[in-house]
């Protein structure tokens, strides 16, 4: 897969606008969730890219050498880079909408954010270009292809705020499912199935801020083992689909993984803003779901959840429409 960043500083302005045009909009909301949603692939990144240079050898086989080792070190520079200037960014678009910020600083903000973007794009993909400078042991090899994804995910993230898909009148939910299936890197341990996404059309961007973090979010809690009760291998395989209810005017849009489930305490809680199960280092927490539920009962819809420890989620969200167009919903 080819990684391409598609944006530039004048469309980032135009995304914040498209989103404060929008009934009920925030723009502390909006910036939380880009800090949620590309901090924690970020910091992903940076977790396994470690591991894999400089993980212990009883844990992931035999030390890469100096090469491929420099190789992943690079990608975390990048990453690590990112991490850190994440806030100061958020807190330039910040003063930059209230007419705070002069136009070469936020130009050159969000330059710094472009040009480390397109440094990481180099170095995918990963797994054959380090694999060619040396033997890899299996561990460091699956290790690898997950610092792809959480690179590919940190760039596409990113595309999907910033863009020019803010200024679109119309979304295709299939469309964007489709394209990011076709693009995602399975790994060993993560596997997207090919999903089904009945066809429509809408005026809210469904993809970019209720489905690609719903992803995320099994991306990053699906293997949790504290939820591993059966001692199951590291491994999770997750679907997407939809199921049209014509007389009710709404689509049913699922995702169910088969990772380890949540815990009971925390299920009747998880669309809750503050709740999460991530370590105190990571991002600002609780943010992810909330934000979706926000989103989705925004435009008329509901979510909720299902759970069994050990085994796997599926939580679902409607999508109410008001018409048909031959095969196309139209909300």
């Amino acid at each position: 897969m080819v990684l391409q960043v598609q944006f530039e500083a004048g469309d980032v302005t135009r995304a914040m606008n498209a989103y404060m045009r929008q009934q009920g909009a925030n723009l502390e909301d909006f910036l939380k969730a880009i800090e949620h949603d590309l901090g924690g692939p970020l910091f992903k990144l940076l977790h396994v890219g470690n591991d894999f240079a400089h993980g212990t050898p009883n844990k992931h086989g035999q030390f890469p050498n100096l090469h491929a080792r420099a190789y992943v070190d690079n990608i975390g520079t990048k990453a690590a880079l990112l991490y850190v200037s994440l806030k100061p960014f958020l807190g330039v678009l910040r003063r930059r909408q209230a007419g705070q910020h002069p136009d070469s600083s936020f130009v050159e903000g969000v330059g710094d954010l472009v040009s480390t973007l397109l440094q990481m794009c180099v170095y995918v993909p990963i797994t054959p270009q380090v694999e060619a400078l040396g033997e890899i042991s299996p561990e460091r090899a699956s290790l690898l292809r997950q610092a792809e994804l959480w690179t590919s995910l940190v760039v596409y993230t990113a595309n999907s705020f910033f863009s020019r898909r803010s200024e679109q009148d119309r979304y295709f939910l299939s469309g964007d499912v489709m394209t990011f299936a076709g693009s995602f890197p399975n790994t060993a341990n993560m596997y997207f199935d090919s999903p089904y996404v009945q066809p429509i059309v809408s005026q809210a961007d469904y993809f970019t801020h209720a489905v690609l973090p719903l992803i995320q979010n099994v991306l990053q809690h699906a293997l949790n083992p504290e939820n591993n009760i059966y001692g199951r291998p590291e491994s999770c395989f997750f679907a997407v689909g939809t199921k049209d209810d014509p007389a009710k005017k709404e689509l049913t849009f699922s995702i169910a993984d088969k990772g380890y489930g949540i815990r009971p305490e925390i299920l009747p809680h998880i669309f809750d803003r503050g709740v999460t199960t991530k370590p105190d280092r990571e991002t600002e927490h609780g943010i992810g779901l909330w934000s979706v539920k926000r989103f989705v009962e925004e435009h008329g819809g509901s979510i909720q959840a299902t759970t069994e420890l050990g085994k796997g989620t599926f939580i679902q969200f409607t999508i109410p429409y008001s018409r048909k167009e031959g095969h196309f919903c139209v909300q």
